[in-house]
């Protein structure tokens, strides 16, 4: 839901011109989305964050904040988030220092985190990047507390903040212990902007770095969360170019093969691609399916209906199923596409969405009202339904039939 509170944030301060929306809507955008903004609300004396937003206005597209609101102490500790943008901009420039002060700096830790998890990580990634495991950090953002309380955690977060509560533990008195695989992740540049891409902050993660290689030693769960953080910053290329076409997991090929279909750059060599996986044991069905798509969406009803014959699995599947009504509709035969629908309107939407218009078609209102009253049953919140089943409702009477 925050990408939409961003873009409501934005609107908000573009049309009253609201400080705090203003701000909430910069930081939100630098960790998430980028979200445009008009200029900076006009100041007045009495305004604690007076002195930020002119350096704000001077903040470079790949940066958290302009290189110099990191020297001005004052200004960094007036909000929370400014100091926490300021820690991710110290870490993206190098500056462990600046990060661990701003960590232990009151902004930070005398008010409510604006996210707690991935503060916890940058608090448990300086520690151990500086020998250090912070008296305060431990006290308010206690790691296990992290790994105890955050649902669906992902392992890599799991294994990194455990790792780190156990270094805290020792008050920083004994040397944090690796595994070698661990070893390699935490000493790796790929680190930091996984571990905050796993956190839910995309924006954030491709700022602290935007370039990162792809390696073979890479989780899987780490390098699928930079590459859908590189999608939603930089575009479905970019992903193509950071998965490699060898040495990647299979589900990271699917997925690679997804982003090289969504780019005309990138589209052919992605149906290339895909025709190497249809034989996987494992994503076969899924490659076949992605090649329908795309034939669907080129309009070759022929070609789409080949492959789909071609894969059994996926031919019996719902999804596939569909596939042949939409072939059928691109064929201009609409009864063959009824046919066809018939059998999937309780499992599928889209079948019964059709079934009504061809009801509305030969004005067999019961049948409207039945596929209808379906489709407000999956979809409670869309009125355009609510609106034609109450229509429908008295078409359907008795009364609408009876002559005057």
């Amino acid at each position: 839901q925050k990408p939409l509170a961003i873009t409501v944030w934005a609107d908000g301060a573009n049309r009253t011109q609201d400080a705090s929306l203003w701000l909430k809507a910069y930081t939100w955008g630098r960790l998430i989305k980028n979200t445009p903004l008009a200029p900076l609300p006009t100041s007045t004396q009495d305004d604690p964050l007076k002195n930020i937003w002119p350096l704000l206005a001077h903040t470079p597209a790949d940066a958290f904040l302009p290189l110099s609101a990191l020297k001005d102490s004052p200004v960094l500790t007036e909000s929370p988030q400014i100091a926490f943008l300021g820690v991710l901009e110290a870490l993206r420039l190098n500056d462990l220092s600046t990060a661990a002060v701003l960590l232990q700096s009151p902004a930070l830790t005398a008010r409510p985190s604006i996210a707690p998890l991935s503060q916890a990580i940058l608090n448990a990634y300086v520690g151990l990047k500086i020998g250090q495991a912070f008296p305060l950090a431990r006290q308010l953002y206690p790691f296990k507390d992290t790994i105890d309380h955050t649902p669906n955690l992902p392992s890599t977060l799991k294994g990194f903040l455990t790792l780190s509560n156990d270094y805290a533990n020792t008050k920083g008195e004994a040397s944090p212990s690796f595994a070698p695989e661990a070893a390699q992740f935490f000493t790796s540049e790929a680190c930091l902007p996984i571990l905050i891409a796993l956190a839910g902050l995309p924006a954030a993660a491709i700022r602290l770095n935007p370039h990162l290689a792809f390696s073979p030693t890479m989780h899987s769960e780490a390098a699928y969360a930079y590459a859908q953080a590189l999608k939603a910053e930089a575009g479905p290329a970019a992903v193509w170019a950071f998965i490699p076409e060898t040495g990647a997991t299979p589900s990271l090929e699917i997925f690679r093969a997804q982003c090289g279909l969504a780019d005309t750059s990138t589209r052919k060599a992605a149906l290339a691609f895909l025709s190497t996986l249809t034989t996987h044991p494992l994503v076969g069905t899924q490659a076949s399916y992605l090649q329908v798509t795309a034939a669907l969406e080129d309009k070759d009803p022929i070609a789409a209906e080949a492959i789909l014959l071609a894969t059994p699995t996926l031919s019996a599947s719902l999804e596939g199923q569909l596939a042949f009504a939409e072939c059928a509709l691109l064929q201009n035969n609409p009864d063959l596409a009824e046919s066809r629908y018939l059998p999937l309107a309780n499992a599928s939407p889209q079948a019964a969405e059709f079934l009504c218009l061809r009801a509305a078609e030969k004005a067999d209102w019961l049948q409207v009202v039945h596929y209808l009253q379906m489709l407000v049953n999956v979809y409670p919140d869309r009125s355009d339904y609510r609106t034609a089943l109450g229509e429908a409702l008295k078409k359907a009477s008795p009364a609408s039939t009876t002559p005057a």
